[in-house]
């Protein structure tokens, strides 16, 4: 019997071919059957067929695997119940008793078996197959006892292809010695120790490196015959083995090594590293992955309690896959399918959505369109929809853009300008006591209800400031919290830009405006923008800042207020400053504020002073818009303030009768002895109305002009002021502007070919500064050629891409009217920048 218990290389060789010749001499079949010496020749491939033969159509057979998988069942079972499958053979109820003299009657099964297939398999098609095989006088195939029909081994074979594949590659060399790979059984004559160096050596190399391996041993190991066939040699070691004990031994793929034998005999001797790792993706996927990025940084906002970001209700992902093909063929790149496209939006940016329902405030326009788009079935009404849905997409990223562009200058010139944003938190968030795992009782308890204004200092720090809600969330709670960001920074530069929530209650209200306009009439600033984002997007980075407290507070339980303060500074990095808020000044009496109307609608405003010293508001719709529209009159009555008047803080909202006893009873889920002293404390302060707060009177006007940055020449200063308010303080802008264009109008003569302009063209109305190069001039147009740059750089020529022509480009022009420019004819300079005249026209308009 061939097992694995054998250690002699010889003995089993001789034992295997002795057992063989007894299936011929049974079988009654000739091994030399039509003469055919290459029966004998073990690495003999016909070219003619592309096919090995006898001995490398057994490696290739699959019928073989099944063979083997059936002898080694015989094996492993003392008692032979393999049989039992033998539906076909009349000796079947005799296995069960059979011996362990039955054996040999194994073994000459195992090898007849085997024989059998390979001589089946080298034939091309069934009709060759009833001359080789011997027939008795029924008709029937002969076969030795044990074995089974042709079809049974087929079909059984198949059914367990995987299978038998799978254990053939997890054989040990042990066990791989004791395979027949052919009618030599190579095999079984080799070393264990050649066996493991060979397949060690081997599986060092990647996949390509063992294809050309394959290649490289085909080129140095082949000769031509005189007959046309080529004959391979195939070593383990220092001994010549079959294809298939070659194969078996490295581990190669049947299929790997004739589609690498094909193009051997093609030609070939180097491989192409083709195909890509596990794991990495293609050009084009990596672009669609960066454009979706880019278009999620642009368009989604960052919610207050979750890391996710969503974007616009409006939208949906074929919309996005849309807009992303439509810029493809516009920028002539390869897109991946919206399939495609779809799994790298689920696979690498799961955290962006588009969500169907929010709590958190909403766009009124993109819930219309969404759901016009959902009733309207008419394509021309359709496409008005989509355009108007683009647009508004378009300009609350341009709003957002702009915020993002103060931001930077803020913290690349700290000196020049400072910027701040401010919102409040969810108030459901930060109530207290705060527990990790909320209980039945814990869940319905009366707990104190704590506000949390975030402030954000761009490039300098994060500030969140706390109360219990002691003073009434208005516009002086807002005042106070700019007045103590502004008291913590060293010095304050001349330029302010401020981002608010678009709230009247809190923050778009006269008294805040007012505030604004007596830091300009005091000189603690000279420059004041004020911005308020779209309604329903308005999540800016502040809000990244309260996803993260949120997130924080899921994983940790916070019993005090002081502990709330902990647990924001470490929420966050860089790390936030935790403060507790104890004075809040009365500017709604102390500030002489006229009254203010139509102020809802701008989302821009920006507060300078005119030439009598006055704070002068202006305003646009949109940060995008051109030209500032001055507002009638000024706001602010009187600045003669010194000491403002601070509000005491009323502890009424605070209903101790439901919170006392609450607190009472959740105190066995304090841990912490002083956590329970800390609410003995707070709850007898809040009932003795005795709970400390800062009371002392600060001069906070004289502090804060002590916080400006000194100025070297102010008389310059107040010239460069004077001329650039010359220009945007008056109170019809556009109408003066139009009035210039007039004016211009009767010396268009002057503009010639070649000159430059500046021009405010609709169509790039998103784009600031416009220069291009004039091409013609006709009555009612000029053609330009546009130039990019900036108003600090130096200017070249645009160009763009040939449309239907990839890898072609041509020179950027557009015809203009003669109202958008907004210059004269001028030339650049020698180093291509704007003359000094230009930058100040362009400040003009910003």
């Amino acid at each position: 019997m061939i097992n694995d218990t054998h250690n002699n290389s010889g003995l089993n060789l001789a034992y295997c071919r002795i057992f063989f010749c007894m299936s011929i001499l049974e079988s009654g079949m000739s091994l030399f059957y039509s003469g055919d010496d290459d029966y004998l020749n073990v690495a003999n491939i016909d070219d003619e067929n592309e096919s090995v033969d006898i001995v490398d159509d057994e490696v290739e057979d699959e019928d073989e695997d099944e063979a083997l998988q059936e002898a080694d069942d015989d094996d492993d079972d003392d008692e032979g119940d393999d049989d039992d499958d033998d539906d076909d053979d009349d000796d079947d109820d005799d296995d069960d008793d059979d011996d362990d003299d039955d054996d040999d009657d194994d073994e000459f099964y195992y090898l007849d078996t085997f024989n059998f297939l390979s001589i089946e398999d080298s034939v091309s098609s069934d009709d060759e197959i009833s001359p080789l095989i011997p027939t008795t006088k029924a008709g029937k195939r002969g076969r030795p006892r044990g074995s089974t029909s042709k079809t049974t081994v087929v079909e059984d074979n198949r059914s367990s292809e995987m299978s038998t594949k799978q254990k053939m590659k997890n054989l040990t060399a042990e066990q791989l010695k004791s395979v027949p790979c052919c009618i030599l059984l190579c095999l079984v004559g080799l070393m264990i120790s050649d066996i493991i160096t060979a397949r060690e050596d081997f599986s060092t190399f990647t996949k390509h490196e063992k294809s050309q391996f394959v290649l490289d041993w085909l080129r140095s190991h082949s000769c031509l015959e005189t007959d046309g066939k080529m004959l391979y040699t195939f070593i383990i070691g220092t001994t010549k083995v079959c294809l298939g004990a070659w194969l078996m031994v490295l581990g190669i793929p049947k299929s790997t090594f004739y589609a690498v034998r094909n193009r051997f005999l093609n030609g070939e001797q180097k491989l192409d590293n083709c195909g890509k790792k596990k794991g990495s993706m293609t050009f084009k996927a990596v672009n669609a992955l960066s454009w979706l990025e880019s278009f999620s940084r642009q368009y989604a906002e960052k919610l207050p309690n979750t890391l996710k970001m969503h974007l616009p209700p409006c939208l949906t992902k074929g919309y996005v896959h849309d807009i992303y093909m439509q810029e493809c063929i516009d920028q002539d790149m390869e897109a991946i399918s919206k399939s495609h496209f779809l799994l790298l939006w689920r696979t690498s940016l799961s955290h962006v959505a588009i969500p169907k329902r929010s709590r958190f405030s909403k766009c009124d326009k993109c819930t219309l369109i969404k759901i016009e788009l959902s009733k309207c079935k008419d394509k021309a009404r359709r496409q008005q929809l989509l355009k108007k849905r683009e647009g508004h997409l378009q300009q609350q990223n341009a709003e957002r853009r702009k915020y993002y562009k103060h931001c930077s200058k803020a913290k690349k010139y700290p000196e020049k300008y400072m910027s701040i944003i401010i919102d409040a938190m969810d108030q459901n968030k930060t109530m207290l006591p705060h527990f990790l795992y909320v209980g039945k009782y814990v869940s319905g308890m009366w707990k104190l209800k704590v506000n949390l204004v975030g402030v954000i200092v761009h490039g300098i720090g994060i500030y969140g400031f706390f109360d219990i809600f002691q003073w009434s969330h208005g516009s002086n709670l807002t005042i106070s919290v700019l007045i103590h960001t502004f008291m913590m920074m060293e010095s304050l530069p001349p330029t302010f830009y401020l981002q608010m929530d678009n709230c009247a209650g809190q923050n778009k209200n006269r008294f805040v405006l007012g505030f604004l306009c007596l830091l300009i009439e005091l000189g603690i600033f000279e420059k004041v923008k004020v911005s308020f984002l779209m309604v329903g997007h308005t999540h800016e980075d502040i809000d990244q800042v309260f996803s993260r407290f949120s997130n924080y507070l899921s994983k940790h339980a916070v019993a005090t207020l002081e502990k709330m303060l902990t647990a924001f500074e470490n929420c966050y990095q860089p790390s936030p400053i935790g403060i507790k808020t104890s004075q809040v000044y009365d500017f709604s009496q102390n500030l002489e504020i006229d009254n203010i109307s139509g102020h809802s609608k701008p989302h821009v405003f920006k507060i300078q002073k005119d030439s009598s010293g006055k704070a002068k508001m202006f305003y646009k719709k949109w940060s995008t818009d051109k030209e500032w529209q001055e507002t009638t009159g000024n706001i602010l009555k009187n600045t003669n303030i010194k000491n403002l008047a601070k509000i005491p803080p009323d502890f009424s909202s605070i209903d101790t009768n439901r919170l006392k006893p609450d607190i009472e009873k959740a105190k066995k889920y304090f841990k912490r002895t002083e956590d329970k002293d800390w609410w003995d404390k707070f709850l007898e302060e809040i009932e003795d109305n005795n709970l400390e707060y800062e009371d002392e009177e600060l001069d906070i006007i004289q502090q804060l002009l002590s916080k400006k940055k000194p100025i070297a020449s102010e008389q310059n200063v107040q010239q460069e002021d004077g001329n650039e308010l010359s220009d945007e303080d008056k109170p019809i802008e556009p109408v003066i502007i139009g009035k210039k264009l007039k004016k211009k109008s009767g010396e268009r003569a002057k503009l010639t070919i070649g000159q430059m302009i500046l021009v405010d063209c609709r169509l790039y109305a998103g784009e600031w500064p416009q220069v291009g190069q004039i091409l013609s001039i006709d009555e009612n147009s000029l053609e330009v050629h546009w130039f990019k740059g900036s108003k600090t750089s130096s200017w070249t020529p645009c160009t763009r891409q040939v449309k239907g022509e990839k890898g072609k480009r041509e020179p950027w022009t557009d015809k203009v009217s003669h109202e958008e420019v907004k210059s004269q004819g001028f030339v650049l300079t020698p180093g291509k920048c704007l003359p000094k005249v230009i930058k100040e026209l362009i400040d003009k308009y910003c």
